[in-house]
């Protein structure tokens, strides 16, 4: 899966945020593109604050009921992140 400037996930970032982003990619062995690695930091803090919420019992029963609510949750993050260019 190859990422590109155009995807979703560069556009909304903001200038610091993209500094970040290119900071910590020169600090990985591989080349990975500052917006791939600000999509996996947004699906992992999407996954992990979703999780969370059900499991500390921060989530009313009928959120959790049928997974309605973490279903919503993790396409409004695909939806942000977007396709894969490639």
């Amino acid at each position: 899966m190859r990422w590109s400037r155009a995807t979703p996930a560069s556009a909304a970032t903001a200038r610091s945020l993209r500094d970040g982003l290119r900071g910590w990619a020169e600090l990985t062995s591989q080349d990975v593109p500052p917006a791939a690695l600000a999509a996996a930091m947004w699906t992992y803090a999407t996954m992990h604050g979703v999780i969370s919420l059900e499991l500390n019992g921060h989530l009313p029963p009928p959120m959790v009921a049928g997974g309605a609510f973490f279903d919503s949750a993790i396409r409004a993050m695909l939806t942000r992140i977007g396709p894969a260019a490639g």
